[in-house]
């Protein structure tokens, strides 16, 4: 009799042990999940912030910059990938930055395609990670109808981005993001045979935005 209780109070020993690790298995996988983001996501990033405006022109016999600040807001949307849990690509985003009035200031609204690297840090508290963003692309500037160029503007585009992911799906941060235009003006007199140079013209978008975004 007293070997069946041994034996039986060694079984439930067991048995116990057994649940323990198993509980603290799946306590410990519902816990990590809670911070490993999604290997693919699209993405809606909201910001507010400033645009400033900065325009070079050069001639041969003179140069002058002026600048301008307006407050704007900006939307992106985007596909990510992520090859592991701390490098990623955001395959394609596209980017619009608005001025507020944006009738009255419609010259610098502007919109980009862009494609960029994502790194991420380990989870720390549970679902929270920092990470950054760099992407390069291609941008437009809307055309103004009352401008004598009355034509959309191109050039390079360049963002960057730094914050906080409060869980996978929901992020804060603040971003650069610069649009850089290279333009070359020429007369349409009539009087002359062939178009003539007047002046070029760099036009930078510089907007700097707080930013919030979703992942789904």
């Amino acid at each position: 009799m007293k070997k069946q209780i041994y034996l039986f109070a060694i079984v439930i020993t067991i048995l116990s042990l057994h649940y323990q690790s198993f509980a603290q298995q799946i306590e410990t996988s519902a816990t990590s999940k809670t911070g490993i983001h999604k290997t693919d996501a699209f993405g809606l990033d909201l910001g507010v912030g400033a645009l400033l405006f900065k325009d070079q022109i050069y001639n041969y016999n003179y140069s002058y910059t002026q600048k301008r600040g307006y407050p704007v807001f900006a939307i992106g949307i985007r596909y990510t990938h992520l090859f592991n849990p701390y490098i990623g690509a955001d395959v394609i985003k596209v980017n619009l930055n608005c001025p507020f009035r944006a009738k009255r200031e419609q010259g610098f609204i502007n919109m980009q395609l862009m494609t960029g690297i994502r790194g991420i840090t380990p989870v720390f508290l549970k679902t929270m990670s920092g990470y950054a963003v760099v992407r390069m692309g291609y941008g437009l500037r809307f055309p103004v109808k009352d401008d004598e160029n009355d034509k959309f503007e191109h050039g390079i585009a360049f963002e960057t981005e730094l914050g906080l992911n409060i869980t996978r799906n929901v992020f804060i941060g603040f971003s650069y993001n610069l649009l850089s235009l290279f333009i070359d003006v020429n007369t349409s007199d009539p009087y002359w045979h062939e178009p003539q140079y007047l002046y070029s013209e760099n036009v930078n978008f510089n907007t700097y935005a707080l930013r919030i975004g979703f992942n789904f």
